[in-house]
């Protein structure tokens, strides 16, 4: 699939209403404080609002947009430790649209995405 063609939109409400219907075994899986399927939940629902206001961009432009949300706005611990990570990172997000062979899983932020929508793909 070209990054042209990459349905973001399509692919992060299908991972949203998956997380919604095992956000409460993920929040018992969760030993610490028992919210990471409200977490992932809230975060699934800025990234999919993203994907819906920007759909006529490219995937790396949706995907930008839906990161600027989310660092406005970090709703859980995870998220302003990710937020942390990414701003460590040389974090372009074009790069994260070329070939998987190219990408490195020793980078953080492809390691993110890769896993992230590596069920969609």
């Amino acid at each position: 699939m070209s990054p042209s063609t990459l349905d973001l939109l399509t692919m992060f409400k299908a991972a949203s209403r998956s997380l919604k219907q095992n956000k409460e075994a993920l929040n018992q899986a969760d030993d610490y404080n028992h919210n990471h399927g409200d977490n992932m939940v809230a975060i699934f629902r800025v990234i999919t609002k993203a994907m819906e206001t920007k759909k006529d961009v490219s995937a790396a432009d949706q995907l930008e947009y839906a990161s600027q949300l989310l660092r406005q706005n970090p709703t859980s611990g995870s998220a302003v430790a990710w937020n942390a990570l990414e701003r460590t990172e040389k974090y372009s997000p074009p790069d994260l649209m070329r070939s998987s062979t190219e990408h490195s899983v020793s980078n953080p932020i492809h390691l993110k995405f890769a896993l992230l929508l590596s069920p969609f793909v």
